[in-house]
């Protein structure tokens, strides 16, 4: 979904009149910990989807680790507008997160309702670095992966109320960039 999000932000963005050269101006601080955050969950995923169990004690850390490093970059960046969206919306996504052992509680319902009931069992059986499913031991189920957008939606999906401000956040952000006025 923020795949496409961004994407849709984009065509949007140039549609209005906007220029990816505003890219190329834009002061964007602390991008290596963006990188550094995002990549150590990207390598949670892997690991994972590979099953490296020496990874699993570790998994719930490097997770709250990662969000360290997400905020670090966000607060060096707060005169974006739309940043305080995505600030708002990683601290909505780590409340949950930190209250649940490390892991983003997912709505099984919500998986079976965007065609993904396969990921049941695997979050069932704590299969995943990074999610598990909902119960009722959940600590802060609405701030949990429990809202969804089934098909025709081209990809159908599961989500936060922060990953919604990350997205709302992500769109203002590249709106304002591109539709600023060249220096």
């Amino acid at each position: 979904m923020f795949r496409l999000s961004f994407v849709l932000a984009l065509v949007v963005g140039y549609l209005r009149g906007g220029s990816f050269r505003g890219f190329l101006e834009v002061e964007f601080y602390r991008v290596g910990w963006i990188f550094a955050g995002f990549g150590l969950q990207l390598g949670l995923h892997l690991g994972g989807s590979y099953g490296w169990e020496w990874l699993f004690p570790y998994a719930a850390y490097v997770h709250i680790i990662s969000y360290g490093f997400i905020f670090y970059a966000l607060v060096g960046n707060l005169h974006l507008r739309g940043m305080k969206s995505m600030f708002v919306g990683t601290i909505l996504n780590f409340i949950p997160i930190t209250t649940n052992g490390g892991k983003m509680p997912v709505s099984a319902e919500g998986l079976e309702a965007t065609e993904q009931a396969d990921l049941i069992p695997i979050l069932a059986n704590g299969e995943s670095l990074t999610h598990q499913l909902v119960d009722d031991r959940t600590n802060f189920v609405f701030l949990a992966d429990v809202l969804s957008i089934p098909r025709p939606f081209p990809i159908p999906t599961v989500f936060s109320i922060g990953d919604l401000l990350l997205i709302i956040g992500v769109f203002v952000i590249i709106q304002d960039i591109m539709l600023k006025k060249p220096r």
